[in-house]
């Protein structure tokens, strides 16, 4: 008569570990930082984009949780960065570039305004996915709204050395010099997220730039 309730006991034992290892499962989330580097032909190659051996000073990987840093990751010389033990949760990672920028230039204006007017100023490149860190890196001003002729003007203003930089005063809200994707991605159960961030110097947006050690 005993070995029903001992069965029963072990059941719920069970049942508890299980969920209890459920609760506290650690994931991670690894990838690579990349520039959305486009050949001369006009081909787009994303290349790695890392960090000198023994530093962490050319670019890193933030790990936030609702719009707060949580962590930070190192990507190494070819641009490999992980994010390990993980609890179950939604994170969003985006990149922080400090190398020198450049590749900006008439071109790249030029790009703007014909994507503005609808004259297939992005249609070089990519659809979908790939499209949109083309369009973030074009908002050279910081207002949020789809690449038009003011952004052109403040790319021409840059290029030529009337502003120094995308920042305020010279331009508001203004914008770093390197834009990098935001990915949202859910963790749960024990599993790997592989997800690559592509990154590329603001104003960029025909993607010639190769990134150079500051």
């Amino acid at each position: 008569m005993r070995t029903i309730p001992r069965i029963l006991y072990l059941f719920l034992l069970y049942s508890a570990c299980i969920s209890g290892l459920a609760a506290v499962a650690q994931n991670s989330i690894s990838g690579k930082t990349k520039y959305a580097h486009k050949t001369p032909a006009g081909v787009y190659a994303p290349t790695t984009i890392g960090n000198p051996v023994s530093n962490c000073d050319s670019i890193k990987v933030l790990l936030k949780q609702n719009d707060i840093n949580i962590d930070t990751a190192c990507p190494d010389i070819i641009g490999n960065y992980i994010f390990s033990n993980l609890p179950n949760g939604t994170y969003t990672i985006e990149a922080l570039v400090h190398k020198k920028w450049g590749g900006v230039g008439s071109s790249d204006a030029q790009a703007v305004m014909r994507h503005f007017v609808n004259f297939n100023g992005f249609s070089l490149y990519p659809d979908g996915y790939f499209t949109n860190i083309f369009l973030l890196a074009g908002d050279v001003n910081g207002m949020g709204f789809v690449p038009n002729a003011l952004d052109a003007l403040m790319i021409t203003r840059r290029f030529v050395g009337i502003i120094p930089d995308f920042k305020p005063p010279a331009v508001n809200p203004g914008r770093p010099d390197y834009t990098s994707e935001k990915h949202t991605i859910i963790v749960s159960d024990g599993i790997n997220i592989i997800k690559d961030i592509l990154v590329l110097a603001t104003g960029d947006v025909n993607g010639t730039f190769t990134p150079y050690s500051p």
